[in-house]
């Protein structure tokens, strides 16, 4: 069957990834699309249809609450430690990292995110529960003020920084007093963002110190491997973990429709797309074996090669038409996710990243004329 060729601005693959679990496509949606999902999907008891419902799932008992704050919120309160992980693995590699945040020793570290459409992730390692903020004119007024945020510097000639985190380990060395104060008094007091509560290694630690609990017979093996194998082993207990096959994968494709996102010094940029030229196409080669991995090449006259070496495919869940393959790359700056639907485009999703900072984007529409 001919493939339809259409104008698709594509965000995330990842609607298609988890069957019925909750998917980082949901928390990037609006709410109203996350609601309607919920009730069309047949999986959730609701016992309230109006503008803010609570679900229950069927099987699984996980829990779904919307509310007003500032603006709409969604909590969803998970049952198994894997659905949350593999949940915390999507928005940590698609959404953008803000800061970490306490403001009591006594209490959890809450990590804060933000999707592409603008929604707020925050959760923390102390209960399987993650919050989403949808964008309201409230929200966005705060967010234009919040250099009025609370945040706790050292009273010390060699303190430069202010945090966001009470726990954070800069202010663990502080040998002066910590004071209480707001980000313009800091910025005024020439104080900057501590780097330390703008990282999520930490968060990203976590997943592999699950990894290690699910496969504790491999924690000696993982010691003496290098960084490359180690980022493969993860990847491998990941995609292992959720049940997906090892799969050989072998395309010869075109691509007429490509949309670019950049992203520098943590910013990311505006989709860009670049207008199709029938004459003029992508020429996209994907060749691999199940067990010795492959090469994905990438050629157009207008750009530089794209050539990404990947050492194993694996096969996500079939839905709504479509099947999704995740490739393991030995250069963690590399993504690449293929998502092959049976009467519509295929996607090809391929991200190259310089450090967690900047980078690059790249969505293919596959289709036939």
């Amino acid at each position: 069957m001919k493939k339809n060729f259409a104008f698709i601005l594509v965000f995330s693959f990842s609607s298609i990834l988890f069957g019925q679990k909750i998917t980082y496509n949901d928390l990037n949606s609006t709410s109203e699309n996350f609601k309607e999902n919920l009730l069309n999907s047949g999986n959730y008891f609701t016992g309230e249809n109006t503008e803010l419902p609570y679900f229950q799932g069927k099987e699984d008992s996980k829990y779904i609450k919307f509310y007003k704050s500032t603006g709409e919120i969604a909590t969803i309160d998970f049952k198994t430690d894997n659905e949350y992980l593999s949940i915390i693995y999507e928005i940590q590699n698609n959404a953008n990292f803000r800061f970490k945040f306490c403001t009591d020793y006594d209490e959890n570290i809450v990590y804060n995110y933000e999707t592409l459409s603008g929604n707020k992730i925050r959760f923390d390692y102390g209960e399987l529960r993650i919050s989403v903020e949808y964008p309201s004119k409230l929200n966005n007024f705060l967010d234009n003020n919040s250099d009025f945020g609370s945040v706790f510097i050292c009273e010390s000639d060699n303190s430069y920084a202010y945090h966001t985190n009470l726990k954070c380990d800069g202010l663990a060395n502080c040998e002066a007093k910590i004071s209480k104060t707001n980000i313009r008094s800091a910025k005024k007091s020439n104080y900057k963002i501590c780097k330390i509560c703008t990282d999520d290694s930490y968060s990203k630690g976590r997943i592999s110190e699950t990894y290690k609990n699910l496969y504790p017979s491999n924690e000696d093996n993982m010691q003496t491997k290098s960084e490359p194998q180690l980022k493969e082993e993860e990847e491998k207990n990941f995609y292992d973990v959720m049940g997906y096959p090892k799969v050989a994968f072998n395309k010869n494709i075109r691509a007429y429709t490509v949309s670019i996102r950049n992203k520098k010094n943590g910013i990311e940029g505006k989709d860009k797309m670049i207008e199709p030229n029938i004459n003029n196409p992508h020429y996209i080669t994907i060749k691999s074996t199940k067990d010795k991995g492959g090469r994905l090449i990438i050629k157009n006259q207008n750009y530089e090669d794209i050539i990404i070496d990947f050492t194993k495919v694996y096969q996500g869940e079939y839905k709504d038409g479509g099947t999704p393959y995740l490739f393991v790359t030995e250069n963690e700056n590399y993504s690449i996710y293929y998502v092959d639907n049976n009467n519509f485009n295929d996607f090809l999703f391929i991200s190259l990243n310089q450090d967690k900072d900047n980078g690059i984007s790249i969505d293919y529409t596959i289709s036939d004329l």
